[in-house]
């Protein structure tokens, strides 16, 4: 495996990784899905739950700082994540929206990460460690494009109903079968009219982000700390998180994963080791907005299986056996997926 290569947009230039390029052999089925990716009729319905800020730290090192020495530090912005689901009418490839369209059900654990860390203009994005979709496609070029741990599951929605199944092995035992198992359960909520019609100007403003910090010593976050080392601007934070006045929008927000294929090859059979490995970054721009609101939701019911158990990787608090949401909300929009970046890679 060779030396992290830079990407040359970092230095000013517009190259890659600074691997070699290999010409693409296309597959049988002629379709091609690369991106931008247009998602119009999104109907979203988002679960904020707190959980251990020490173990999101920790997620975020595994995930994108560690194979990544050097680049931006990402961490935590707060000890909060979001639990959505998320009905897609029309999901298309800009580029060969020829082949057609499709549509699905997708269930994501969302991580708010902000970097670079100790300074007072943040870079804000999303992290998703975990995602559930219904549509083989988009498992496929998820996995392939973007490197989203993706599985394949089951989606029942209504308007006050939802239920997701997963496919997987229970157990961690040699005679486990892979099946459909219930992984997450929202059994009545309501949503609430519309009070949010039309795109804000300005959906989470970096000046609440820059007054959460402790500017007088610059403190950055440690994967240790048990709580964000925050100011405590209730107006800030009220505005950011709480989602008592309105649903949180962004209007453009980055996407950080990180894509790697597992090592099978001779030169390198070490299961714990990986024959490609990259970070890849792109921004979620919303284009437009339908509407928002609030849901009148209860606990969520998360299954808890050996090999996915994700009350404990994400160190959610759980009241009789469910999780707690705090002030759910829908949206109604449409969004891109647009600037796919190679930041850096192993080859």
């Amino acid at each position: 495996m060779s030396d992290i290569q830079r990407n040359a947009t970092a230095q000013g230039g517009s190259s890659g990784c600074g691997c070699d390029p290999a010409d693409l052999v296309p597959d049988l089925t002629g379709t091609r899905s690369v991106p931008p990716f247009v998602a119009t009729g999104v109907r979203m319905l988002s679960f904020p739950v707190t959980a251990s800020f020490a173990k999101l730290g920790a997620l975020c090192d595994r995930y994108l700082n560690n194979p990544d020495p050097g680049a931006p530090d990402w961490r935590p912005l707060t000890s909060m994540i979001y639990v959505q689901v998320l009905q897609y009418d029309r999901l298309v490839s800009e580029s060969y929206a020829q082949f057609g369209f499709i549509r699905q059900n997708e269930l994501i654990f969302q991580i708010p990460i902000i970097s670079p860390f100790k300074t007072t203009e943040p870079k804000l994005g999303f992290f998703s460690p975990y995602l559930v979709v219904d549509n083989p496609m988009s498992l496929t070029v998820g996995r392939e494009v973007f490197g989203f741990a993706k599985t394949f599951g089951n989606f029942q929605v209504s308007n006050s109903d939802i239920s997701v199944s997963n496919w997987l092995t229970p157990t961690q035992d040699a005679d486990a079968t892979l099946a459909e198992h219930p992984l997450l359960r929202q059994p009545a909520f309501t949503r609430s009219p519309a009070f949010l019609t039309q795109e804000p100007e300005v959906t989470w403003p970096l000046g609440p982000v820059k007054r959460l910090f402790r500017q007088e010593d610059g403190r950055g976050m440690d994967v240790d700390d048990e709580e964000p080392p925050f100011e405590l601007d209730e107006v800030a934070w009220r505005h950011l998180f709480d989602s008592t006045a309105t649903p949180i929008i962004f209007t453009e927000v980055a996407v950080e994963t990180l894509k790697q294929i597992d090592s099978t090859t001779v030169l390198a059979p070490a299961p714990e080791q990986a024959a490609y490995q990259a970070r890849i970054s792109a921004i979620s721009q919303t284009t437009a907005l339908a509407g928002a609101g609030m849901v009148a939701a209860g606990p969520l019911t998360i299954h808890r299986y050996d090999p996915l158990d994700m009350i404990d990787s994400f160190g959610m608090p759980t009241v009789f056996g469910k999780v707690p949401v705090w002030h759910p909300y829908w949206i109604d929009l449409d969004f891109r997926i647009a600037d796919t970046k190679l930041l850096t890679c192993h080859c």
